[in-house]
């Protein structure tokens, strides 16, 4: 997987990906946001991320603040050999993880001798 673009007034997250035989898992660190402020979507073989984090409920009056709201972008290219349309999503600890398993058609297969 590769970055395409960042729109420049995004913050880029830290992910790290990583590949095995059956499946490539991307983590990226969402620190401070909420699962429901995660919106993904997958077009083209490209994978794209929006997340905001906000530090105050709604009704608060910011008194002091060390924890700015922040956005964040990212667009992965995903290679043509992983199955995009089966990628799983989990958010847990501040950390986003996607799994996309290895198309059928790119898997290894055993062809029978008539």
């Amino acid at each position: 997987m590769k970055t395409l673009s960042n729109t420049p007034a995004l913050n880029v997250p830290r992910y790290s990906v990583s590949e095995s035989p059956d499946a490539a898992t991307v983590r990226i660190e969402l620190p401070g946001v909420a699962k429901e402020a995660i919106e993904l979507s997958f077009k083209d073989q490209a994978l794209q991320l929006r997340a905001r984090r906000s530090t105050l409920p709604e009704n608060f009056k910011v008194l002091h603040r060390e924890l700015p709201t922040a956005d964040y972008g990212l667009t992965l290219k995903v290679a043509n050999r992983l199955d995009g349309e089966n990628v799983q999503a989990r958010h847990e600890d501040g950390v986003l993880t996607l799994t996309f398993p290895v198309a059928a058609s790119a898997q290894p297969r055993t062809i029978a001798i008539n």
